[in-house]
């Protein structure tokens, strides 16, 4: 290639690359419509044989839809990216499974725009997916009272354990202190020690949250009072000192892992 031919290649390129930057930039709404056939023909795919047996899955499915429409239309164009296949694809094999149960549905939708977010590139989007395929639907709303509007609050949490000659078994533990769907202090033991398990929340079993009263409820609670009542009647029908229930006194919050997991999926 000769000198002259060099210089007309070199303004053909600076002619065209502002172009070329523009579309990587901001991309054309073609790319969107693109990204929206290849999720929608995904699931369509996947829940197929699913309709079939289940009305109410396809109304479920245009819901979702319409919900991650929404997720990706509120990405700047200037961040919006293509879904990679390979992390689309798993997340919604575990959607189809969840897309009747409205709270899990909606937060696949959000969690599925973000692969199309470049700024969520850097997130651990799948394990948020795998964290989310084990959660259920009260749990969801459990983070979301929690931490939707405080990522970075702590909660007073205890454990009821039940003492003896070769020393103590914790009974419940993980009990925060929240009026939830009325459900029993047991019931949200286990949920909260689901979310400790998957990495979401991190109990400091060396602290606690202060003041100190915060954890009468647990004092005060039906299971410390029936564990109490069982211990002392065992004690005198053994005439030993043992066993005894006490309470020790914790704090949980979320971990950094668990942060991210908020913002991105409920907030």
């Amino acid at each position: 290639m000769n000198i002259k031919n060099l210089v007309d290649t070199a303004k053909n390129i600076s002619n065209i690359a502002p172009q070329a930057y523009s579309d990587v930039v901001q991309p054309p709404a073609q790319n969107v419509g693109k990204t929206l056939s290849t999720v929608t023909e995904l699931l369509n795919t996947l829940l197929t044989p699913i309709e079939l047996l289940n009305k109410t899955v396809s109304i479920k499915k245009e819901q979702f839809l319409s919900e991650y429409k929404s997720n990706i239309d509120s990405i700047p164009k200037e961040k919006f990216c293509q879904a990679n296949f390979a992390i689309v694809a798993p997340m919604i094999e575990h959607l189809k499974y969840k897309i009747t149960e409205d709270e899990l549905r909606q937060k696949y939708a959000k969690l599925i725009s973000e692969v199309s977010n470049s700024d969520s590139l850097t997130k651990p989007l799948l394990s948020f997916d795998n964290v989310l395929d084990q959660l259920s639907p009260y749990e969801i709303e459990l983070l979301t009272l929690l931490f939707a509007e405080n990522p970075y609050g702590n909660y007073p949490l205890a454990s009821i354990k039940k003492t003896s000659q070769l020393g103590y078994n914790i009974l419940y533990k993980n009990m925060a202190n929240i009026s939830f769907k009325n459900f029993t202090s047991d019931v949200i033991s286990i949920m909260i020690s689901n979310l400790e398990r998957v990495g979401i929340i991190f109990i400091d079993y060396f602290q606690f949250v202060e003041p100190a009263k915060e954890y009468d409820y647990v004092q005060n609670s039906d299971l410390y009072i029936k564990i109490s009542a069982e211990c002392e009647q065992e004690r005198n029908t053994t005439n030993l000192k043992y066993p005894n229930c006490l309470i020790d006194k914790h704090m949980f919050c979320l971990t950094e892992f668990g942060v991210s997991f908020v913002q991105t999926i409920i907030t």
